[in-house]
């Protein structure tokens, strides 16, 4: 068994799960596994979103994220260097994870988040990484990965997302208004820029590529 940590100096134990090449960037099964992982999670919010964008990859995100993981340092890369995405989440572990294990991880922390009162349930806890994974309005992600084998945590995950968020005093998305009879039997929206079936949104804020109008689609169905 093996310790990981993320960012914040959580402690996990976990087992070795794979190769280098299985969290490979350059990969698309790789890519494909990170985007699918992202949209199915922000699918899962509770209560659930009226207004999640779908997640996508953004290749300039992914470079740059890869440049910040080869450095192998437990920092979180500072704005500047963020040329596109401009919120970063890290994880270090001494054994290699898969991705789906390292955003699951993330994801986790939403157990410890009343979106009620958008703050964690008990004092000490940290929800930023789930707050950053389920930020409504990001729908670019680019992430890299690295061995870094002088390091004490030998692989370094890295995501950077754009348009930020995590904006202070902010609830990471809206959440639908139904009751509480429907509370965990409907899924969350999850929206795109192919279909005319929500309110469109727009967003003035910074963005990956400059304003864009998308609009939402109900992607699954009543349970």
């Amino acid at each position: 068994m093996s310790v990981f940590i993320c960012v914040v100096g959580v402690l996990v134990l976990l087992a070795p799960c794979c190769l280098l090449v299985d969290i490979d960037t350059s990969h698309d099964m790789v890519v494909m596994e990170i985007v699918k992982k992202h949209n199915d999670l922000r699918r899962l919010v509770r209560p659930p979103a009226r207004n999640m964008l779908q997640m996508n990859w953004n290749r300039d995100a992914a470079a740059n994220a890869q440049k910040w993981a080869n450095r192998c340092t437990k920092d979180h890369s500072p704005r500047k260097q963020r040329t596109v995405g401009l919120y970063s989440l890290k994880c270090l572990t001494a054994t290699a994870m898969s991705w789906s294990e390292t955003i699951q991880t993330w994801y986790n922390e939403g157990e410890e988040y009343s979106y009620k009162f958008n703050r964690p349930k008990h004092i000490g806890r940290y929800v930023g990484h789930y707050i950053r994974l389920v930020w409504a309005n990001s729908n670019q992600i680019g992430c890299g990965a690295a061995h870094c084998p002088n390091s004490k945590f030998k692989y370094y995950y890295v995501c950077h997302y754009c348009p930020r968020g995590n904006l202070f005093g902010s609830k990471p998305y809206q959440a639908n208004n139904f009751t509480m009879d429907f509370l965990y039997t409907v899924p969350s929206y999850i929206c795109n820029g192919q279909h005319v079936q929500c309110d469109v949104l727009e967003f003035k804020h910074l963005f990956c590529y400059p304003l864009i109008v998308v609009s939402c689609i109900f992607l699954a169905h009543f349970q």
